[in-house]
């Protein structure tokens, strides 16, 4: 079972940002690059012989059919 830490371990991960050539901070990714990001390598798993593109193209779906939660 994961940890509180390790989740949010993980989460700072996948959120952090990295720094421009000039030292300023990168743009942040937004919602659907992080659940990609954290989605992506189970998506690719269970999928091994699909391309990137068509992964990419799951994981739009998936994203596309979540509930929005206000």
């Amino acid at each position: 079972m994961l940890s509180l830490l390790t989740v949010l371990v993980e989460d700072t991960q996948l959120t952090s940002q990295a720094l421009n050539s000039d030292g300023t901070p990168r743009r942040p990714m937004n919602a659907f690059m992080i659940f990609a990001r954290r989605r992506r390598p189970q998506v690719s798993a269970a999928n091994q012989t699909m391309r990137t593109g068509d992964i990419s193209k799951i994981l739009s779906k998936e994203w596309n059919s979540m509930d929005m939660v206000n």
